[in-house]
């Protein structure tokens, strides 16, 4: 069975609460705490919600929890293995002493559920997010940020990193929100509430919590196959988890034409729908009634670069079956403008 043991850091207090909290353990009887407390209550514009914890190993075997939510954002804090308890880096000026390393967000602005996941592939440490109000119109999505060290700075493909803007909106690489495709049953709303894990056979999963159209509050958990990109960002399937592989002997782009159907998932927080268009593509181009540009192949590989006048987008060719056990040939692309776009070819 499974005992409580403490309590490793806390939020939401008053001065007066301080008392029952551990801080002044951790800060010394006489710490002065007045940053922490706004207006006689929590500074939860500066100093983070403590929900939502996650453990990670970084590359050097250290432990770290990263947390947070809304409020004062994301933060991180090293875990002594011996104990299990935060190590509070006291005396590092690049930290809070008490919360640790702040990674992005603040201003009470919707960004909660981190997840970290170090690729040795790409070389990073690989940040996820989830924006928005956690119901099925509350624009729920997840995000992405990457940083070469745990305690950041974690930034978008844009090289940009977050911290209490208030069009928050427009940084963090969107890898899905609301969306609808040909052969889905119903449109997909509010994903989020992400991790990642590392499968048996190698392959990188996001696993997070799909809502319905026509259900409420109802929701699924998902697995999506999650595939780097020429650049090192990740990408998620378009469709779950089931067949998907990356062909072995690759394309060229004369291999990708036809008729295909596009959706833009965009930067907004909403609970607008992205709606899928259909889309030809032909001889290093796509046209479609939104979305017009040009595409190219890395011959031999699944890697394609689609280009727009809005942005280049780095991104994966993948067969797979897709939720209706329909054969599909898909492309999901990562953008320098922190946006994806997804396209389906039915076979």
């Amino acid at each position: 069975p499974y005992e409580y043991t403490d309590t490793l850091v806390y939020s939401g207090f008053t001065k007066k609460e301080a008392e029952q909290t551990n801080i002044y353990e951790v800060l010394g009887a006489d710490a002065d705490i007045s940053r922490y407390i706004k207006h006689g209550g929590f500074n939860n514009k500066e100093y983070p919600n403590c929900i939502d914890p996650a453990l990670f190993t970084d590359k050097d075997g250290k432990i770290w929890m990263t947390y947070g939510s809304w409020s004062g954002g994301i933060f991180i804090l090293e875990i002594d293995p011996a104990t299990g308890l935060p190590i509070f880096p006291k005396d590092d000026p690049a930290a809070d002493p008490y919360y640790g390393y702040h990674l992005i967000g603040g201003e009470h602005h919707a960004v909660e559920g981190p997840f970290i996941i170090y690729s040795p592939e790409s070389g990073y440490y690989h940040l996820f997010v989830s924006y928005g109000n956690l119901q099925a119109n509350g624009g729920y999505q997840i995000r992405q940020f990457r940083s070469e060290s745990p305690t950041g700075p974690f930034v978008d493909p844009s090289g940009k990193t977050l911290d209490d803007e208030d069009d928050f909106m427009n940084y963090g690489l969107k890898m899905m929100g609301n969306y609808t495709l040909p052969s889905l049953a119903v449109t997909y709303m509010a994903p989020g509430g992400q991790s990642a894990f590392v499968d048996k056979d190698g392959d990188y999963c996001l696993t997070y919590h799909q809502r319905f159209s026509d259900k409420g509050e109802y929701h699924e958990p998902r697995v999506h196959k999650m595939f780097l990109t020429e650049d090192g960002w990740f990408t998620a399937s378009v469709f779950e988890t089931n067949t998907d592989a990356l062909s072995e002997k690759g394309y060229k782009t004369k291999d990708i034409s036809g008729r295909f159907y596009i959706l833009n998932h965009g930067l907004d927080v909403s609970d607008a729908v992205h709606e899928y268009e259909e889309a030809t593509f032909a001889n290093g181009e796509f046209k479609s009634e939104s979305f017009n540009g040009k595409y190219e192949v890395k011959d031999g590989t699944s890697f394609i670069t689609l280009t727009t006048d809005d942005g280049t987008y780095q991104g994966i060719i993948e067969e797979m079956t897709d939720e209706s056990k329909n054969e599909v040939l898909t492309i999901s692309a990562v953008g320098d403008n922190n946006e994806t776009i997804w396209a389906v070819k039915y076979k």
